[in-house]
Formats: C-alpha cells, structure tokens, sequence
C-alpha cells in the first residue's frame, strides 16, 4: 500500500508540473524603438557621452523596420529631477524579467540590444513602445494526432518563430533548466535556421547545426564552414549527439521534419523534459507524423509540444 500512495503521488506531481508548464505560458512584452530615437553611452543625466541614432544608415540597426528596431530591454536607471542616478541595474546582454515602475518625479532610463545581439545604449523610457504578445502559439502534440497537428500548423517566417521562441527561452532561463537548439541547416533550409540561430545566440544554452552530420553553432562561423552534408536530414543523429543532456532540459527542434536518412534513435526513458518541434510549413504530413511517433518512442516520458 506504502509502495502504491508513493506511486500515486510521484504520478500526482508530475501530472502538476505539466498543467502549470503550460498555464505558465503568460503574456510578455515585445518592445520597438523607433526610428530617429538617440541611444547614449550613459543614462546619467538623461543620456551623455557617445551617442547615436536608430537609422537605416546606422550598422548597428541593420534590422529597423516600418514601425521600428525591435529590442530587448537588458537594463535601468532611474534618475531624480536633477538627471542623478538613484538605482540603477544592468543584466549585460540578457533581457530582464521585469521593469519597475516609475514614480512621480523621477525620470527612467532603459539599456537597449537590437535582436541581432547588438549592444546599443541607453534611452529614455518614453521613447521605447510596448506590445503585449503571448507565446500560448506553443501547444501540446496530442498522441495519435501527429498527423492532424501537423496538418494544423501554418508555416512561419522567422521573425515570428523568433519572438515565439524568445519567451518560451526566456521562461527556461528563469525556471531555470538547460536548453538545447538543434538547427537544421539541410538544403533549403539553412537560410532559415541561420537567421533564426544568429537572433537568438545571447539566449544560454547549447546550439547545435545538423543535415547528414552535426556540429556545435557558432556565432562567428559561416555556413559554408561547417561540415555537416546539406545534402541530406539526419534528425536522428542530432537526437543522439545530445548523449549527456539532463533529464529536465529544454530541447527545440527547428526543421521541416523530413528525416531522410532513418538512423536510428537512442531511447531515453530517463529525460523527462519538454522537446519542443519548431516546424516550418510542409505540403508533406505524413513523413513529418511518422517522425514525431519514432520521437514519442524513443523519450517516452517526455513532454512532447510544438507550433
């Protein structure tokens, strides 16, 4: 009896982490600077020494669009009237969870990146504007349904897998669990997946290109450096180059899902974590579904989702 209330609890506990991973999926904040904005070297004072300015001509906001620079928000400062620093936080690089309010009478300064891992400065809090966006896109893939859900995801551009992933890692970060990104940079493909793996390089984690081969992504390498054969998708062998990953990681698969290689996949009964599969628009269901179900088989006990 002492053996099966055990069981029932462990199953208990489990079942309650599954339902808060997903309700835990909140809305966050996406934010835009717009164009002509000055970013300063200092928040002091409301901005002094270097500067410069959110443009087209400006090589450090190679990405500004229409309605403007998309960013993340890596630091504070709040200034009295006289333009003193009265608190002050800066995350180097890494986006914050949160942004304090701001009282009547003071004055607050935000430290800006751009989304392609540029540091750029600070500016006042004004100039910056919010977006609420949810990442809830991400779902559970429903066993027996592999091919339904399949069928039932829109192909993406990849700034929209971007913003849906930044929250999602953002969530890993602060539960916090180890994240895995596996590229596939096969065929036509890696177009995609480069622009993809270069926007989110100052996320933690490991990062991981593949076609017929795998290799470690690095920031600074071009496509034709590594040696991966583009030729052909082996999913399988970038699965299996994982040998060491913790049980409770994070791992996202960025593909069309068509593995046309069959090596086979190593089971892990042990790795409970969630694998997420980042799928790009196919006319083809039913490789991609045969795929997630030899997935299913080899991480049994993982928690399986996708969009």
């Amino acid at each position: 009896m002492k053996q099966l209330a055990k069981s029932i609890l462990i199953f208990l506990v489990a079942m309650t982490a599954t339902v808060m991973l997903f309700q835990g999926r909140a809305s966050a904040e996406e934010y835009t600077v717009p164009s002509g904005t000055v970013y300063w070297e200092s928040s002091y004072g409301g901005g002094t020494g270097q500067s410069a300015t959110v443009s087209d001509e400006n090589t450090y906001t190679p990405d500004l669009q229409e309605d403007g620079l998309s960013v993340k928000i890596d630091g504070y400062s709040i200034l009295n009237k006289d333009g003193s620093i009265i608190e002050s936080h800066f995350n180097n690089g890494r986006a914050l969870e949160e942004v304090p309010p701001i009282h009547s009478g003071n004055r607050m300064m935000l430290h800006i990146w751009s989304e392609k891992g540029y540091r750029l400065g600070w500016i006042d809090a004004q100039d910056i504007k919010t977006e609420t966006v949810s990442p809830s896109t991400i779902t559970e893939v429903p066993y027996s349904g592999e091919r339904e859900w399949i069928e039932s995801v829109d192909s993406k551009e990849p700034e929209e897998i971007i913003n849906i992933m930044q929250e999602s890692l953002k969530e890993d970060e602060s539960i916090p669990r180890k994240i895995y990104i596996l590229g596939d940079f096969s065929g036509s493909m890696f177009e995609y997946n480069d622009d993809v793996m270069q926007k989110l390089n100052s996320y933690t984690g490991e990062k991981y290109v593949f076609g017929g081969k795998v290799e470690k992504f690095s920031y600074d390498r071009d496509l034709e450096d590594y040696d991966i054969d583009t030729s052909s998708t082996d999913i399988a062998n970038a699965f299996n180059a994982l040998s060491n990953v913790e049980t409770d990681a994070h791992i996202y698969l960025l593909s069309d899902l068509q593995d046309n290689v069959g090596t086979e996949l190593k089971t892990n009964k042990a790795f409970r974590g969630e694998i997420t599969l980042v799928v790009y628009g196919t006319e083809y269901s039913y490789a991609p579904s045969r795929f997630i179900q030899r997935l299913r088989r080899a991480f049994p006990n993982a928690i399986l989702t996708g969009f």
